[in-house]
Order: C-alpha cells, then structure tokens, then sequence
C-alpha cells in the first residue's frame, strides 16, 4: 500500500505538501484528469492529479465546489502540476482545500500537493 506520505518522501518526484492533514492516507490509484467535475468517475482514494487548464479563470466558488466533490468522493490527495496554468498554486484552492478538509464528514484526510513541471 502506498500512502500520501510516500510520495512526499521522494524527493526526485518534485512534490511539495500545500496542505496535508493526513499524510497516512492511503493512494489506491493514480488519476490524471483535466475535467471540471471528475468526481463521478472516482471510487475513493485516488491520487488526482491535473494541471487546472480547465481552472485557469475559476473563480473562488468554482474551487470550493471542485474540491467539495473531490473530499465527497473520499481522494486520497489532489495533486496540482505547476508551470502550465498555473506558476504557483492558487490561493483560492489552497483555501479551497482548508474549508473542505475541515468540513469532510469522512474527518481530515484529503490533502493538496504541489508537483513542480520542469
């Protein structure tokens, strides 16, 4: 089993904890996706992982809905590739992130990673 925590303790991955409140959740997959609503397509535990081309112009609201239906669906860790749409990672996730781990029925188990794009 493969957790969050794994993944940040490989530093030649480039991946950076944002937010992580739980880094023993456990990835049972890896998802690579650029659609605004993937959630219906996830089963729990997933690793997601997009670039945010289709975030690019989102406005707060628009976050706080993408990562509600993420922490819904029970993933494990949204993973945001940096140097496409984005150079940095948005405060408006980042606080996106903050209100729906904290608001997850399921408790604190749904992180933001940060993977650098070279």
């Amino acid at each position: 089993m493969v957790l969050v925590s794994d993944l940040m303790d490989r530093a030649d991955l480039g991946v950076r904890a944002v937010l992580l409140p739980a880094p023993s959740a456990a990835v049972t997959w890896v998802v690579a996706t650029e659609l605004l609503q993937p959630a219906s397509y996830l089963e729990g535990g997933e690793l997601v992982l997009t670039t945010g081309l289709v975030m690019a112009d989102a406005e707060a609201g628009t976050w706080r809905e993408y990562v509600a239906s993420l922490v819904e669906a029970g993933v494990a860790a949204l993973g945001l590739g940096t140097g496409i749409a984005f150079d940095t990672v948005p405060e408006d996730l980042r606080e996106a992130c903050r209100i729906g781990t904290s608001q997850s029925p399921r408790g604190p188990s749904r992180g933001l990673l940060r993977l650098h794009q070279p």
